[in-house]
């Protein structure tokens, strides 16, 4: 290929692999961190939806400052939906083209469940 189609597949298609260390093994493992597809974008928005409101409202509060405490706020109420967007982005491409589901774990979604339920 040409220097100009490479150029044009790496803008269109930005993957990197990168080496991250497994937190349980501590060793060496290598990702591809993706850009999302176009109908993996389409299915990411609208279950990243509520975080992304949250975080809004972290950035835009009225002093005109960034809300570190309220960034924190959003990404520990939307755990599960963080995580699932992280998964998505070095997930290899699934054939089903299905989104990974928010874990349903307390504490990942910012709903507590109680033992008696």
């Amino acid at each position: 290929m040409s220097s100009k189609t490479d150029r044009d597949i790496d803008i269109l298609l930005p993957d990197r692999d990168v080496t991250v260390t497994d937190p349980d093994t501590r060793k060496a493992v290598e990702v591809t961190v993706r850009e999302f597809r176009f109908l993996e974008g389409l299915k990411a928005q609208g279950v990243a939806a509520p975080l992304l409101a949250d975080l809004a409202a972290a950035l835009t509060d009225s002093s005109g400052d960034i809300g570190v405490a309220a960034v924190d706020a959003a990404l520990t109420t939307h755990a599960g939906v963080w995580t699932a967007l992280l998964a998505l982005a070095v997930a290899k491409p699934s054939r089903s083209g299905k989104l990974p589901r928010p874990s349903s774990a307390p504490g990942t979604d910012g709903t507590a469940k109680s033992s008696t339920s």
